[in-house]
C-alpha cells in the first residue's frame, strides 16, 4: 500500500532548536532534583530512601506508558501533547513548591512523570514530521543529545539554591520555563497530514529496525541510563 506523506511547513533551525528546548525541559525535571535532595528530606522530614523515592517517581510514567506514547502522537498531535505536556509539569512544579506533604510531591512527581513521557514522544515526531535528508539526519543528531544535556541544564538550575533556605525556587524557576514553552507552541512548524495503511506501518517499522544508526543510538541510551543507576 502506498505511503503518502506531505509536509506542511519545513522546519528551521531555529524551531528545530526549539523542540530540542522541549526536550530539555523533560529530562532537567530529573536534573533539578539532586542538589535539593538533602534540603527536601530535611524540610520534610524525610528519610535519603523516601527522597530517592520522589526523584524515581519522575519515571513510573516512562515505564509504564512509553508504549503509547507513539499511538498518542497519532491521536492527538504532536504540538498539542507537547504544550498539554508543559501545563503538566507547570502543575507539578507548582505542587512541590507550595506543598509540605510527601504524598502530595509524590503525586506531583507522577503528575510530572506524564509531561516526561509526552514530549519525549511528541518532540521527535514532530522533527521527523517537518524535516527531510540532510536536516533532518541534522535535527536528530542534535535531539540524541538531549538527556545528558538536559540533566546537566537541570544541575545547574538548581545547584546554586542547594544548602540554602530557597531550595525550593528550582521548582518556580523550571515551572517557569514550562509556562513559557507552553506558550511558544504556536512558533513550532505544522506537521503535514499524513495517509499511512497498515502495509505501510510495517514497511516504515522495518526500515527502522534495520536501520544500524538508530540500534547504536539505542544502545548509547542504554548504557547511558544503566550508568547513571549506577552513579
Amino acid at each position: 500500500m502506498t505511503v503518502t506523506t506531505s509536509k506542511a511547513e519545513s522546519a528551521g533551525w531555529g524551531s528545530i532548536f526549539l523542540v530540542y528546548c522541549y526536550g530539555l525541559l523533560a529530562i532537567a525535571s530529573a536534573g533539578k532534583m539532586a542538589p535539593i535532595a538533602a534540603d527536601m528530606g530535611k524540610a520534610l522530614g524525610s528519610s535519603p530512601q523516601e527522597i530517592g523515592w520522589i526523584i524515581g517517581l519522575l519515571f513510573i510514567a516512562p515505564t509504564l506508558g512509553s508504549t503509547l506514547g507513539g499511538s498518542a502522537v497519532d491521536r492527538y498531535g504532536a504540538r498539542p501533547m507537547l504544550a498539554g505536556a508543559c501545563v503538566l509539569i507547570v502543575i507539578a512544579n507548582a505542587i512541590c513548591y507550595i506543598s509540605d506533604s510527601l504524598g502530595l510531591i509524590e503525586a506531583a512527581r507522577l503528575i510530572e512523570g506524564i509531561g516526561f513521557v509526552a514530549i519525549t514522544a511528541a518532540a521527535p515526531s514532530l522533527l521527523i514530521m517537518t524535516t527531510s535528508g540532510k536536516r533532518q539526519t541534522g535535527a536528530m543528531a542534535l535531539w540524541s543529545t538531549y538527556f545528558a544535556a538536559g540533566i546537566s541544564a537541570g544541575l545547574l538550575l538548581a545547584a546554586p539554591f542547594s544548602a540554602t533556605e530557597h531550595w525550593r525556587l528550582p521548582f518556580v524557576i523550571h515551572g517557569a520555563a514550562a509556562a513559557g514553552l507552553a506558550l511558544s507552541v504556536g512558533l513550532l512548524p505544522v506537521p503535514g497530514q499524513t495517509s499511512r495503511g497498515t502495509a505501510g506501518n510495517d514497511d516504515a517499522l522495518r526500515a527502522v529496525i534495520g536501520e544500524s544508526g538508530v540500534l547504536r543510538l539505542a544502545a548509547a541510551f542504554a548504557i547511558l541510563t544503566a550508568l547513571l543507576q549506577k552513579s
